[in-house]
């Protein structure tokens, strides 16, 4: 069965919506974490953060690798577009957005083993957000980031999980 035109243009645009959001969502979510945890952000922080939500997003959503290997690669994609974002904002326009060159095993100022494990670290709840986002959206691939090891939630097997049952009775 081949698709229509439509249903091709529909699928479409609802993945720019899908990614459009992740990056908007990812913009604003890193944009405050900086200004909680700094005092102030920059603009160019919005947009980075918005790259790198967007690319958490897609690798959550098409990577069925483990954990472990989606955090890494998540970690690697953050510390690209900090360099990136580094490399054009700070070395080329001369912004002066941040500077790591204290920290040891520093490239440039621009990026360092330290906050690419902090990287690491925040893949986890943007992990967990993607798949939420997904799950709203009703997006195949959704996956759960259960806290407990054999997959169920805290309050007990939700209603996917379970077996449909008959209705319950009428009670006069």
């Amino acid at each position: 069965m081949t698709e229509t035109y439509s249903a091709k243009r529909a699928k479409i645009l609802f993945s720019l919506f899908e990614y459009m959001s992740a990056f908007l969502i990812g913009g604003v979510i890193y944009g405050a974490l900086e200004t909680i945890f700094r005092g102030y952000t920059h603009p160019s922080m919005l947009l980075t953060g918005g790259v790198c939500f967007a690319g958490l997003y897609a690798t959550d959503k098409h990577c069925r690798a483990r954990l472990l290997y989606r955090v890494l690669i998540g970690a690697a994609i953050i510390t690209a577009a900090e360099l990136c974002a580094g490399l054009i904002c700070n070395v080329w326009l001369g912004l002066d957005v941040w500077d790591y060159s204290r920290f040891p095993l520093n490239f440039m100022g621009q990026i360092c083993p330290l906050f690419s494990a902090l990287w690491a670290l925040l893949t986890l709840p943007a992990y967990m957000l993607s798949a939420m986002m997904r799950s709203a959206l009703g997006v195949h691939g959704a996956r759960s980031y259960s806290p407990l090891p054999d997959g169920s939630s805290p309050a007990g097997p939700s209603s996917s999980d379970s077996e449909v049952s008959a209705p319950p009775p009428d009670v006069p």
